[in-house]
C-alpha cells in the first residue's frame, strides 16, 4: 500500500466515460475508505448524498489534470452538490 500524500475535496459527484469504479461500500468511515483507495492506488474516492462510497480510477486511464478539470466544472455547475469527492495524490 502506498501512502496518500494529499487530497483535494470537492462538493460534487464525478462521472467520466472510461473511468472504472468499485463499490458501492456502506457503513465505512473516511479513514477506512482512504485505506481501501490507497491499496487500489485509486485517484478518486466519492461519498454520495445517500452515504454510499465508490472508489474510482484505479486503471490510470485519466490524468489528475483531467479529473481536476471535470470536478471544477461539476462544482461550478452544481452537479450533485450533496456528494463529496476526494482527488487523491500519492
Amino acid at each position: 500500500m502506498e501512502d496518500i500524500r494529499s487530497f483535494v475535496t470537492y462538493n460534487t459527484g464525478l462521472e467520466i466515460p472510461g473511468m472504472d469504479q468499485t463499490g458501492p461500500y456502506y457503513n465505512n468511515s473516511l479513514s477506512v475508505m482512504l485505506e481501501r483507495a490507497s491499496i487500489q492506488r485509486a485517484k478518486v474516492l466519492i461519498k454520495t448524498s445517500n452515504g454510499s462510497w465508490y472508489i474510482k480510477e484505479t486503471n490510470g486511464s485519466k490524468t489528475h489534470e483531467q479529473i481536476k478539470n471535470r470536478l471544477e466544472q461539476n462544482t461550478e455547475n452544481r452537479h450533485k452538490p450533496g456528494s463529496r469527492t476526494w482527488l487523491l495524490y500519492y
